[in-house]
């Protein structure tokens, strides 16, 4: 489904699968997960010890939500912790086999030609996760996300940033949320 048809639709998508690879990126590549964190994931039905090829999306924003609760307790903002927790599943992807691919390419590539494939890297870990990137000047692209099982827009920020990063060209990322399941993305670069 693309975003034009997402944009006033109700209700989203049905709520989709999420790859092993994204818990195992996150909390135990990029995450020194502490002992009562990982009992209460094991809680909600994610054993680190033995992480099964997909989980439902809805348990892994809930396993977002339990890492900003444990790792960040005092955060100023869920903001700026999510937006944490986006780096560090980048750094932990990027020590993955498909991430050390990734990581091996982006210092070839342009801020643009990630931005036009940014869709096809986050449905790798997640099919139901709906992203449109449209061209909107030179150098900007406005990237409009929808995500039925309830949006991270720090989080993905924090991931976002920490690809272009790599890239090695001077960006701006802001971001603008639209509502539960919706966010939109500015992104501008210098040539």
């Amino acid at each position: 489904m693309s975003w034009r048809a997402l944009e006033n639709a109700e209700p989203l998508p049905e709520v989709g699968i999420t790859e092993g690879l994204v818990f195992e990126a996150l909390f135990l590549r990029g995450l020194d997960t502490p002992p009562e964190l990982r009992r209460a994931l094991s809680g909600i039905g994610v054993d680190l010890d033995q992480l099964a090829p997909r989980y439902p999306s809805t348990l892994w924003i809930a396993s977002i939500d339990l890492a900003r609760s444990y790792l960040y307790p005092h955060a100023s903002s869920s903001e700026a912790a999510e937006r944490e927790l986006g780096r560090k599943f980048m750094a932990g992807f990027f020590r993955t086999v498909t991430g050390r691919v990734l990581a091996a390419v982006l210092p070839f590539m342009t801020i643009s030609s990630v931005a036009q494939r940014l869709p096809r890297y986050y449905r790798m870990g997640r099919n139901d996760f709906v992203m449109d990137v449209e061209e909107v000047g030179p150098r900007e692209v406005r990237i409009h996300v929808a995500d039925p099982a309830t949006a991270r827009p720090w989080f993905f920020a924090g991931m976002t940033e920490a690809g272009l990063e790599r890239v090695g060209a001077p960006f701006r990322l802001e971001m603008m949320p639209r509502d539960t399941w919706r966010f939109e993305v500015s992104l501008s670069w210098s040539a």
